[in-house]
């Protein structure tokens, strides 16, 4: 391919106009024989606009042999608007790019071979969440391994192949101010701005949650938005945030965590989600006082189901100890008794939890 011939000097001096540069550049795209394709990836890493600008005016003088293919994280400041209008852009998004399950079954089908049985490869799809890159990852950690109950068990534990790609691809390249953010939300299966701000908050809470959000969202950082302010992590990039957390935190530091989202979560009336990160910080006496604060409410509206779940929620010999939570369970079966004697309705109540999520 001949040289394109930018009109760029080596001396000290202000720069060409842009306009200049642009037209340079596609009079030598022109003058080359045949289609071209012109291939920019990771265009999210030039944060010069007057880069961004002679690249806009490079697509206002190109040649019609010429097609523009730009990989990027994040929308760039070009004309995009008007190419869509112009019938002259093609876009594929996320959602385009993902496989649906019957794709990612059939590619993991061919690209782990035998190694796999039906079961562990609908695992490593809802894993991956059809993102390709994660597919692929998990394919080969399979075929690294001789046994599918090995293979289930490093998919559970997170995929070593994936976990390296997100720390060196995504996670590295982020501020640290976003990084401390995203490892701190990955304790909770779900966040939003004011949960963020509980739990990444420095001594006084100073965390512009708002900004850091908007950024992990705008940059593709796999978080998943649920609607209404609250957003996800995709469960391979949550995996490796929180596996970080556990190697940059002692134990205390995990606990004081959960003991903030337990604390957030009780204060908004989400008892279950209290009650749960209560327990993960290892803190009885926080989540029996979760369940004195909203059993009397939860009864008098007589939500036994719910209650039911909440003691469901701890162990056997924990639930015998605390008379909180032995009375609330004695009213429990109580109930399920007057039920089972004489409603039909009762029917689901006078089940126990695991009997529940079997016919669920």
């Amino acid at each position: 391919m001949p040289a394109l011939r930018l009109p760029i000097s080596s001396k000290p001096g202000p720069a060409p106009p842009s306009k200049l540069l642009a037209a340079t550049l596609a009079n030598d795209l022109d003058s080359l024989p045949g289609d071209l394709v012109l291939v920019l990836d990771d265009l999210q890493c030039v944060t010069d606009l007057a880069v961004h600008e002679v690249l806009d005016q490079v697509i206002a003088y190109l040649p019609p042999g010429v097609h523009l293919a730009i990989g990027t994280r994040t929308d760039p400041p070009l004309s995009i608007a008007t190419l869509a209008a112009r019938g002259q852009l093609s876009e594929l998004r996320e959602h385009d790019l993902s496989f649906n399950d019957n794709e990612a079954c059939d590619f993991l089908a061919r690209a782990a071979g035998s190694v796999v049985d039906g079961s562990a490869i609908a695992e490593l799809t809802e894993q991956a969440e059809g993102w390709a890159a994660g597919l692929r990852m998990l394919a080969l950690s399979a075929r690294a391994v001789t046994a599918v109950s090995e293979a289930r068990g490093r998919v559970v534990r997170g995929d070593a192949y994936a976990m390296a790609y997100l720390a060196d691809e995504v996670l590295r390249k982020q501020p640290p101010e976003l990084q401390h953010f995203l490892r701190c939300t990955s304790v909770v299966e779900r966040f939003n701005e004011p949960l963020g701000r509980a739990l990444a908050g420095d001594g006084d809470g100073q965390v512009e949650c708002n900004r850091v959000i908007d950024r992990a969202v705008g940059e593709r950082l796999f978080v998943t938005s649920l609607g209404e302010g609250w957003y996800r992590y995709h469960p391979l990039f949550r995996q490796l945030l929180f596996n970080q957390l556990r190697n940059r935190l002692p134990a205390d530091g995990i606990s004081e965590l959960h003991r903030r989202a337990a604390d957030w979560y009780d204060r908004e009336g989400m008892v279950r989600e209290a009650l749960s990160h209560a327990i993960g910080a290892r803190d009885t006496a926080m989540a029996v006082r979760i369940v004195a604060r909203h059993r009397t409410d939860a009864m008098n509206h007589e939500r036994w189901q719910e209650i039911d779940h909440w003691i469901a929620l701890f162990p056997g010999a924990i639930v015998e100890q605390e008379p909180v939570l032995a009375l609330t369970h004695a009213w429990v079966e109580h109930i399920r008794m007057k039920l089972l004697r004489g409603r039909a309705d009762g029917h689901a109540l006078c089940q126990t939890p695991r009997e529940r999520r079997a016919r669920d």
